[in-house]
């Protein structure tokens, strides 16, 4: 079972790949926070901010995000030709929600 994990993270150690997750998603969670301190001023004077407001308008950037951090992580060095290490990992979570976000506005 352990040489089928392995080889379904392309070679990297699990443990490896979990602290490299954990720091993507980071990136991304940062993203998300400048995103609503950006629009703090207007939640503040309008209702207040809700969380279940923002997880239902927000949904699909997380799916995404939540899908495409991974994929980034484990396809790194194919793309990039280097090894990724936590700052980078940090990076493409913060990056990838940016770009999700800049997508699904040119959409509307």
């Amino acid at each position: 079972m352990g040489e089928f994990i392995k080889l379904l993270l392309l070679n990297n150690e699990p443990q490896q790949f979990g602290v490299l997750l954990f720091y993507g998603y980071i990136g991304a969670l940062l993203s998300y926070l400048i995103q609503v301190y950006k629009y703090f001023p207007r939640i503040k004077k309008e209702s207040g901010y809700s969380i279940l407001y923002a997880l239902r308008d927000n949904i699909w950037r997380l799916l995404l995000t939540f899908i495409i951090v991974p994929v980034g992580i484990l396809f790194s060095e194919e793309l990039l030709q280097f090894k990724i290490s936590a700052f980078t990992s940090l990076l493409a979570g913060f990056m990838s929600d940016k770009t999700i976000d800049a997508l699904s506005k040119r959409k509307k």
